[in-house]
């Protein structure tokens, strides 16, 4: 498992535990989490931060409606049950059969990985404005930027997944019939790993539903190369809610650790969330 993730979790399975223990941090953690859990965690890490975002180019949010039922079940299964995660990945418009072949490149630099690209340690400690201030300073001097100041590192254990989404996205400006099967409409959260199997033998690793989206605005013909500008993928998890005492009416405090620690104790299926 990469840092990044491993960042994330760590903040995450804090910020469920707490929600546990203290009803207005949950209002406020469910509520904020379903526009962004990746801003929350930020906000609500403490002072110095413990967590920061390293992601540039992507969203982890709270399933909305289907995700209320996450719920810890020690008798039945002995598990955490719920409807599975989901990702949806934005493919970038059609540039013309002629710029195709650059275009594939470009997203491939934005999109190593379906996260996006992961900011450096330069960009995680400074905002915007201070970054370019020291930038400025630096080339004032005439001293040269280091390349960790400008470039993030990728997870690479998801590349296998990035290679089966490059081919995809090459079907799909080519190909009409893939393209009407691999793109989730409005209201259609399919999971779309069939099509993947069906046309490049890709088998999720993952328990989360992948969905694929058009996005007219995505274009990689144009000269600019801010990835701010570029859309983000979006990780949706369900809400884990707090875990009740199957005996009876005896308290229910005396069983979350065991519950907490449950959810913790996930795999290589759960990337994200700890079930």
């Amino acid at each position: 498992m990469s840092n990044t993730i491993l960042s994330f979790k760590t903040a995450y399975l804090s910020a469920v535990a707490k929600s546990w223990v203290d009803p207005q941090f949950a209002d406020i953690f469910h509520k904020e989490g379903e526009s962004s859990i990746l801003t929350f965690l930020e906000n609500n890490s403490g002072s110095p931060k413990q967590f920061i975002n390293p992601w540039k180019n992507l969203v982890i949010n709270f399933l909305k409606d289907d995700g209320a039922n996450l719920h810890w079940d020690p008798i039945q299964t002995g598990r955490w049950v719920g409807d599975d995660d989901r990702l949806i990945i934005y493919f970038p418009e059609d540039p013309g059969i002629e710029y195709r072949v650059e275009a594939l490149a470009k997203y491939n630099f934005i999109f190593p990985t379906f996260m996006g690209k992961i900011k450096s340690n330069f960009e995680m400690l400074f905002d915007d404005d201070s970054q370019q201030s020291i930038v400025d300073l630096l080339n004032e001097k005439n001293i040269p930027i280091p390349s960790i100041l400008t470039m993030g590192v990728a997870d690479f254990d998801l590349l296998d997944f990035s290679a089966v989404v490059l081919r995809a996205i090459s079907l799909y400006w080519e190909d009409e019939s893939f393209k009407a099967s691999i793109i989730n409409k409005n209201g259609d959260n399919s999971d779309k790993t069939p099509i993947l199997s069906k046309w490049f033998g890709y088998n999720n690793p993952w328990n989360f539903f992948i969905n694929f989206k058009d996005n007219k605005p995505f274009k990689l013909n144009s000269t600019c190369d801010c990835v701010n500008q570029y859309p983000a993928n979006v990780i949706s998890l369900g809400k884990p809610k707090k875990p009740h005492n199957p005996n009876g009416n005896q308290n229910d405090k005396a069983v979350l650790p065991i519950a907490l620690a449950a959810y913790n104790d996930d795999g290589n299926s759960y990337p994200f969330t700890c079930c």
